[in-house]
């Protein structure tokens, strides 16, 4: 590692050497005739020198050669990383670990090598993700989502400022779990299945959302590139690693297929019926689905009908007005309560996620604000189906984001009273006649 240039020099200064050395011996001709050859001749001299210089330029050829392949172990040290960002040595670190702990579980004695060649990663470049991975797992959350942003830094800087810090005793490196059950905390740190379903309902909606934004932008001209690094970052937005989310994400879809439309209510079930959490439903799920039944984890682009039942926005427009009737509803017993305590006990009546009506509701404030010829425009389009709920709910969220338009927030219910609905109005008339039959056949 020391240039061209100065190779080619002591490369020439040893062949020079040896040169040298053969032309002497073929000069000094005393030393040879006194102690060696008493009577040899100048021509045997010269072919003496000429055999010497071959056989010692032989060997050197041979030994130069033998080591032209060998670094020495701090050039290899300093060999370019195989991946490029932070993110993606977090990423591997904990696939290392996910890959560990299923070989704990058939061999407890499996050498950490073998690991490493199971993941296809040299041993030292393993160490270093790993070292990555316990670092950004003990720091602050907005911290870590930094790090993990963050396209400039590399893996090499990341792994010289752990070490400062360790030699410094700012930071105390925990080291890797030695068993499976050790391993199996830090892979799986929640175990609750409402949790979790809450956790991959988010991932889907990050990763359709980052979609729609990004749609036109591919990773390395890639397909595969591009999904996988949409995943990644959904992963990133929500807290969570790549192989976490997945987890979630089945459960996510053994609950859409299984639930009836009450998902609220089967996961309290499987919380019951699972004390092991997490694990031991997709456990159970698995032996169940062994013969078929679970398709996988749709693309990005795939995912709107999944997210979001409702695909019409005049739909949703009208959706709304139900969700704010209902919330008035939870309001009046508890005047305390605030918006998102509200949509929690909505979601629990009706079986819908949070995420859902606050799409919903952020529509209607959009539409209600704007002029009545706009107004009426929006609700035109949407009737026409030319506006999906999805695509508008995120064209709204981006005009917030941008300051293009102030989303007033929802209603003050001491102020503002939902009206009706035309099937609640119809339900109640119903029920009072039949309060007033009942009391006219007590009467009778």
């Amino acid at each position: 590692n020391i240039g061209i240039f100065w190779s080619v020099v002591f490369e020439l200064f040893a062949v020079m050497g040896i040169t040298n050395h053969c032309f002497l011996c073929c000069v000094a001709s005393d030393t040879m005739k006194e102690y060696f050859f008493p009577s040899i001749s100048p021509l045997q001299r010269g072919f003496a020198a000429f055999a010497a210089e071959n056989v010692l330029l032989l060997t050197y050829f041979c030994i130069r050669v033998s080591n032209s392949n060998k670094d020495v172990e701090w050039i290899k040290a300093k060999k370019r990383e195989p991946l490029r960002f932070i993110r993606d040595a977090y990423r591997a670190g904990h696939a290392l670990r996910e890959r560990r702990y299923r070989m704990l579980l058939h061999n407890p004695a499996t050498p950490f090598l073998r690991v490493c060649q199971a993941e296809d990663i040299d041993e030292t470049a393993a160490n270093r993700y790993l070292k990555i991975v316990r670092y950004m797992d003990s720091v602050p959350t907005a911290r870590q989502s930094d790090l993990l942003y963050n396209s400039t830094s590399t893996i090499q800087s990341l792994v010289n400022t752990v070490s400062m810090q360790a030699r410094a005793g700012t930071w105390v490196d925990p080291g890797e779990r030695p068993t499976a059950a050790g391993l199996l905390r830090e892979l799986v740190p929640v175990t609750s299945c409402r949790q979790c379903y809450i956790v991959g309902k988010k991932v889907r909606e990050a990763a359709y959302h980052i979609w729609s934004t990004k749609r036109n932008v591919t990773v390395m001209g890639s397909r595969a590139a591009t999904i996988m690094s949409i995943r990644q970052f959904s992963c990133i937005q929500n807290n969570c690693t790549m192989p976490q989310a997945e987890r979630y994400c089945r459960l996510v879809r053994y609950i859409d297929r299984m639930s009836g439309g009450e998902p609220w209510h089967r996961l309290d079930e499987l919380d019951e019926e699972n004390p092991l959490g997490l694990m031991q439903v997709l456990a159970t799920v698995a032996e169940k689905e062994a013969e078929g039944g679970d398709d996988g984890e749709p693309i990005p682009s795939e995912l709107g009908p999944l997210i979001e039942p409702i695909m019409d926005a005049k739909l949703a427009y009208e959706k709304a007005s139900v969700v704010r009737r209902r919330m008035y509803e939870k309001w009046v017993h508890d005047k305390n309560m605030l918006t998102n305590d509200m949509l929690s006990q909505v979601c629990e009546d009706t079986g819908a996620f949070p995420d859902q009506l606050h799409r919903y509701l952020i529509i209607k404030r959009y539409i209600d604000d704007q002029e009545a010829r706009t107004k009426g425009e929006l609700l035109a389009a949407a009737a026409a189906g030319r506006r999906r709920t999805l695509d508008l709910a995120i064209e709204v969220q981006e005009l917030v984001r941008e300051g293009g338009w102030r989303d007033p927030g929802e209603p003050s219910f001491h102020e503002y009273t939902p009206p009706l609905i035309h099937g609640e109005i119809n339900a109640r008339a119903a029920a009072a006649e039949a309060v007033l039959e009942l009391e006219g056949l007590g009467r009778a």
